[in-house]
């Protein structure tokens, strides 16, 4: 099997903003908005249950979807949608 590293040219769609840093909790929405994005995709793991999870589900309700194991026993990941109310071009 032949494996190789991906390059931002393998996905030039894909771009990411940190949503940990200090006064992020609006600013999220806003950088996504200014980058183009009409829907906002936050994506939370195990480690973070007990302070993200309550976090984004306060913001956005129920995460969307729940994957269990994903990278083994014990571990899991929440997915949370969030549409930002910006007209598709």
């Amino acid at each position: 099997m032949l494996v190789r590293a991906l390059t931002p040219a393998d996905l030039p769609s894909v771009r990411a903003i940190v949503a940990g840093l200090p006064g992020s909790k609006d600013r999220v929405e806003h950088e996504a908005v200014a980058m183009g994005f009409t829907t906002l995709l936050v994506v939370s793991g195990t480690r973070y249950r007990d302070i993200g999870y309550p976090f984004w589900t306060r913001r956005y309700g129920p995460p969307v979807r729940v994957d269990v194991d994903p990278w083994g026993p014990g571990f899991e990941r929440a997915v949370w949608r969030q549409d930002l109310g910006v007209a598709k071009n």
